[in-house]
C-alpha cells in the first residue's frame, strides 16, 4: 500500500508512505483506538494511511515554508491491491 502527496509550486516533490497491509491495519488500530476485531472496514485503514501521509507532508511543508521555500500540497492518493507493485521508482541521478 502506498499513500502519496505531491508538493507543487516553486518547490516540487512527492511524499510517499509505503507499508504492507498488516502494518497499515496495525496503524489504523492504534490511531482509531480499536482492536483488530473491531476494525472491519478497509476504508478506515485507507483513510488512516492517507491521513498519516498528509500529516507528514504538512509538517514538511511547514518546515520548508519557515525556511522560505514555498509549495502547496495535492490531495493524497492511495494505491493498494492484492497484486500491487509500487509504481514509484527510485532513480539515482548524478
Amino acid at each position: 500500500m502506498s499513500a502519496a502527496i505531491n508538493l507543487v509550486g516553486p518547490l516540487a516533490g512527492m511524499v510517499t508512505l509505503q507499508v504492507d497491509a498488516a502494518y497499515a491495519r496495525m496503524l489504523a488500530d492504534n490511531m482509531l483506538d480499536t482492536g483488530p476485531a473491531e476494525l472491519q472496514n478497509s476504508a478506515d485503514v485507507n483513510d488512516v494511511l492517507t491521513e498519516v501521509c498528509n500529516m507528514v507532508a504538512a509538517n514538511l511543508k511547514s518546515g520548508l515554508c519557515d525556511a522560505g521555500l514555498t509549495c502547496d500540497l495535492s490531495v493524497p492518493t492511495l494505491i493498494a491491491g492484492r497484486d500491487y507493485r509500487s509504481g514509484f521508482q527510485h532513480t539515482d541521478r548524478q
